[in-house]
């Protein structure tokens, strides 16, 4: 979760089209992203880096759909190096400025990132979504502020830390 946070807005969407015989080789995996400094706000195709670990990955082998990266730079090919994958739900709950929901389980990230989860549980991502986002305000007002009687504990208080279990247990959680 930690990557998504810190590396946003560089995630990619990977995509491994199947081949006749199953799963992409991984010459043909390509990452979508969404360069933040350029004009057109529609996703380029990018590669992984021959110098990447992740450049043998094939299709089915990558651990997530969506991958951090640190670097994205153009040669021959749009190019995308030192990549991690990182956990959709860690997106929804981390990453991106603007989060809206279908009501069926769809979050779209900053208008393109889209991410399905069971409907049953999408209330429940969005409560956390915005208790975390509540936590982090008042984290920093408290540093800004020299803490609680010069504490900066962050948890404790107001069911932070049943928040953070909720956490941790909503990354558990397999989602698309």
């Amino acid at each position: 979760g930690l990557l998504a946070a810190v590396l946003y807005p560089h995630i990619a969407y990977v995509n491994a089209p199947s081949s006749g015989n199953g799963a992409s080789a991984p010459d043909q995996v390509r990452l979508h992203i969404r360069e933040h400094h350029a004009e057109s706000t529609a996703p380029k195709v990018a590669h992984v880096h021959p110098s990447s670990v992740n450049n043998k990955v094939g299709g089915r082998d990558w651990l997530s759909p969506y991958v951090a990266f640190h670097e994205c730079f153009k040669t021959t090919k749009l190019y995308v190096r030192d990549c991690s994958p990182v956990p959709p739900l860690a997106l929804l709950l981390f990453a991106g400025e603007d989060i809206d929901e279908d009501g069926d389980g769809l979050f779209v990230v900053d208008d393109w990132l889209q991410i399905n989860v069971p409907h049953h549980t999408s209330h429940f991502v969005s409560e956390v979504r915005t208790r975390i986002n509540a936590l982090l305000y008042r984290t920093v007002v408290r540093a800004v502020n020299g803490g609680v009687n010069g504490d900066v504990n962050i948890l404790g208080v107001d069911g932070e830390s049943e928040l953070c279990v909720a956490v941790v247990a909503l990354l558990q959680v397999h989602v698309e």
